[in-house]
């Protein structure tokens, strides 16, 4: 689990490539913990992360669907 902070820091790395995007229904927020999830998409960057709140239930097929998660 990360905060803003040690995303955006990870993101600037060579490594993550800027591939860790925030969905627009939960924006980037400074209280908030998150964790990474892998997503269907890529760039010619590699695999876009998706960073979800950590109390984000990603284990149901509609949650899978509606962020693109693997």
């Amino acid at each position: 689990m990360y905060d803003s902070v040690t995303i955006a820091s990870k993101n600037n790395t060579a490594i993550w490539n800027q591939t860790i995007k925030y969905h627009e229904d939960h924006p980037m927020d400074t209280t908030t913990v998150y964790r990474l999830h892998p997503t269907g998409a890529c760039t010619l960057s590699g695999r876009t992360y998706l960073a979800l709140p950590a109390n984000v239930d990603t284990s149901s097929c509609d949650a899978k669907k509606k962020y693109n998660l693997l």
